[in-house]
């Protein structure tokens, strides 16, 4: 935990960004692993919001394709192209 703790104190938003955007530990146990450790509240609601935006982009842009292709269905229609 102070090997943590040190890495955290020194670039905390960086470390916590990059685990929020890779996503490689689960939410729940990485969250309180975090909140052990010496990262203020600031920067650790800034690089969670930071780090999770791309994904949320993401999953919403991937649901507004679907809605897309559900009325292109209904409809009958061929698409050759996506532009």
């Amino acid at each position: 935990m102070q090997a943590i703790n040190t890495v955290i104190s020194d670039d905390g938003f960086r470390v916590v960004f990059l685990l929020r955007l890779v996503s490689i530990l689960p939410f729940v146990p990485l969250s309180y692993l975090l909140g052990m450790s010496r990262i203020s509240t600031r920067q650790y609601l800034l690089a969670t919001w930071a780090g999770l935006l791309p994904g949320t982009v993401l999953y919403v842009f991937i649901g507004s394709l679907v809605s897309e292709v559900s009325q292109l269905s209904e409809s009958g229609e061929t698409v050759s192209h996506i532009t």
